[in-house]
């Protein structure tokens, strides 16, 4: 993901738009976020560290910082995890229009 947003930073920046600052990347894994912005942090597994190296370079030229989120709040999970329905329908609100007719939740479409 890391090199996406490597990327579509550098696309922007060829049609002329300004970027300042950082990409707030947001994950619900606390390890991650200490793995990549504490320095003296020790990986326990070898296969991640070429994927560390270059995250924790890109955090400390101020490309992107890592932040955690909880998991109840993370939009990704829509996707990626089974989830009650209350709390799928809470963060599809974020991410599509919807309106209430009798009641219930409704794309707009």
């Amino acid at each position: 993901g890391v090199e996406l947003l490597e990327g579509l930073r550098f696309k922007l920046r060829m049609m002329g738009v300004p970027i300042q600052g950082y990409c707030h990347t947001c994950v619900d894994n606390m390890s991650v976020v200490k793995n990549s912005s504490v320095p003296e942090s020790q990986l326990k597994k070898k296969l991640n560290a070429v994927a560390y190296h270059y995250v924790h370079s890109r955090c400390a030229i101020d490309i992107l910082q890592i932040e955690w989120i909880i998991s109840a709040e993370n939009l990704a999970n829509v996707l990626t995890k089974i989830q009650a329905g209350t709390v799928r329908d809470r963060l599809m609100e974020n991410i599509m229009w919807k309106a209430k007719r009798n009641g219930k939740l409704a794309l707009l479409i």
